[in-house]
């Protein structure tokens, strides 16, 4: 939203665009199309839509490293852990990055950088690839659970979601799973798990 003025409307459906292309302008009367016979709440904002972008939702396989074996390259955010938008949690876990890399590259002294970064980069690893993996895993999760195909396992889904959040976690839907996923991904502090990780590994 921009000044009251501008509205964002995500809409997920089967991806046709061509191979190699990842964005392209929609077509308004395909995306009303394809929403023809929801609920008219949803319609009437379709019907106020001015322009259409197509995103393909794109995946990276794990990498085996995040950093160079010398320690003087370190990726961070979507260069390492590109992740589905069903958590929002992409910038969010690109700044855990960046705060965790910025404490210990302030560690680093320019007079014994080179064994230094090696063992900061390490250090750095250890703390981020873990967690920036699983985040990226449990939005594919999230996607699981809101596009399932009718039946027993989406009635069970439905179920859970009527019956509300639960002490013990496990909730359909990570924003509302307070015990579980929201826990997680929210009380993590990155300074605090930086200052942590160089006490353990002291470069």
């Amino acid at each position: 939203m921009r000044g009251g003025d501008l509205f964002n409307i995500v809409l997920l459906c089967p991806d046709n665009l061509p191979p190699g292309i990842s964005r392209s302008t929609g077509d308004l009367e395909e995306m009303k199309g394809l929403f023809e016979g929801w609920d008219p709440i949803l319609r009437s904002f379709l019907k106020q839509v001015k322009e259409v972008a197509k995103w393909r939702l794109m995946h990276l396989e794990p990498l085996e490293r995040w950093t160079s074996g010398k320690g003087n390259f370190w990726m961070a955010g979507d260069a390492c852990h590109p992740m589905l938008p069903y958590l929002a949690q992409g910038a969010n876990s690109s700044l855990e990055d960046g705060a965790v890399m910025g404490y210990l590259l302030g560690k680093v002294d320019v007079n014994t950088k080179n064994e230094q970064l090696k063992k900061a980069a390490k250090v750095y690893e250890e703390l981020r690839k873990g967690r920036g993996e699983g985040i990226a895993r449990e939005t594919w999760g999230q996607r699981e659970s809101f596009h399932m195909v009718e039946g027993e396992e989406q009635i069970r889904r439905d179920e859970l979601l009527l019956a509300g959040p639960q002490e013990t976690g496990g909730f359909p839907s990570r924003w509302q799973d307070f015990a579980g996923a929201q826990k997680w991904l929210y009380v993590y502090d990155a300074y605090v798990e930086a200052e942590k990780g160089f006490e353990r590994a002291p470069f």
